[in-house]
């Protein structure tokens, strides 16, 4: 729930500024496509940048549990975890805001908080018979971090020279937003 109050406001805010933004949406796409390319490089070890290794950190320890204690933990950890979701997050709220109405952008954003939010309550309730397959998944972590990568690359030049709407021709399957 905590992910969805998080996003559904984030949507407000991206509705809001990509209509104010509409103008600029050839260079906006563009530089997006080159910061997803750099993202990629780094993960593939090609580039190094220091900045992606940045770390903040501050303690939170309520004196006793409470629910808005628990909200505002939950919150905290939705925005670190920002720069991990906002890849996919960006063109989720994107498609949102350019939804026909307010309902289709809300299931959008409903459905990416369900598949953000469901993989961890699973694994919070299976944590003991994960380990083994998280303990089998540990030494492909780097091979996985490239693989990343080089989607993240392939994908940024897609956006970069805006071949999404050839990839719709072809995989769109019948969904209209």
């Amino acid at each position: 729930m905590r992910f969805y109050a998080c996003l559904r406001g984030a949507w407000c805010d991206a509705s809001t500024l990509g209509s104010f933004l509409q103008s600029y949406h050839i260079l906006l796409r563009q530089i997006g496509g080159i910061i997803l390319v750099i993202f990629g490089l780094h993960l593939t070890g090609i580039l190094t940048l220091p900045i992606f290794y940045w770390q903040k950190r501050f303690e939170f320890r309520p004196n006793r549990p409470s629910y808005p204690a628990s909200f505002l933990i939950g919150t905290i950890f939705a925005i670190g975890w920002t720069p991990c979701v906002g890849l996919i997050l960006g063109p989720i709220l994107g498609l949102a805001a350019s939804a026909a109405t307010l309902g289709q952008g809300v299931v959008l954003l409903l459905f990416y908080s369900l598949g953000l939010g469901v993989p961890f309550l699973l694994l919070g309730l299976g944590v003991n018979q994960l380990g083994r397959v998280l303990k089998w998944l540990k030494p492909h972590v780097g091979k996985i971090e490239v693989g990343t990568g080089v989607v993240m690359i392939a994908v940024g030049l897609v956006i970069f020279f805006n071949l999404l709407p050839y990839f719709d021709r072809f995989f769109n399957m019948g969904i209209n937003v």
